[in-house]
């Protein structure tokens, strides 16, 4: 097997850890004082990484003692392309892809838009919201209202006035036709 891969210094980590253009991360040989004052040596070797809670590959770098847990497409990303404000996107949805081809900055606007196109989060609507004080035929009852009865909806409902307006402006529900 061929392996193509492109290493650079981990901003902030250089001399400890690089990072490839593939996503894989290095710690790089090196010696240290424990605090034993023993002198401790270790040769490069890959880096553990493990999914966080929202799917995303990350890793733990050390430096001056201290321990923090970054992203592996962040870390790419700014060692390849620099530091940026934006956030960033996988281009193909796949969040354990990390390869540079693979990751662009975006603003969070676009972020979403790509999220939204490409079917990669999940909008709840409707019933199956998990905050839902309403079902369809609550709404479809309410759209088909006379003002005049509007209070006594809501009172039956237990739901606000404003919750019943946002129902009938369109703010909310909107997937509902009647």
């Amino acid at each position: 097997m061929i392996c193509n891969d492109i290493w650079k210094d981990i901003i902030g980590y250089e001399g400890l850890y690089k990072i490839s253009n593939t996503g894989k991360v290095k710690s790089l040989k090196r010696y240290w004082i424990t605090g034993h004052n023993t002198n401790r040596f270790h040769d490069d070797f890959l880096m553990k990484t493990y999914i966080d809670k929202d799917g995303y590959e990350c890793t733990c770098l050390c430096k001056n003692g201290k321990r923090k847990g970054h992203k592996i497409h962040r870390l790419v990303l700014i060692s390849f392309k620099g530091y940026s404000e934006l956030q960033c996107n996988h281009i193909d949805g796949n969040k354990l892809n990390n390869n540079i081809d693979n990751l662009e900055y975006v603003t969070s606007k676009e972020n979403i838009i790509h999220a939204c196109n490409n079917n990669l989060r999940n909008y709840a609507k409707g019933n199956s919201h998990y905050n839902a004080k309403l079902t369809e035929y609550k709404v479809k009852e309410i759209l088909s209202s006379n003002k005049e009865i509007y209070k006594i909806l809501a009172k039956k409902y237990n739901i606000s006035m404003a919750t019943l307006m946002d129902v009938v402006n369109r703010k909310t529900w909107k997937h509902i036709g009647i």
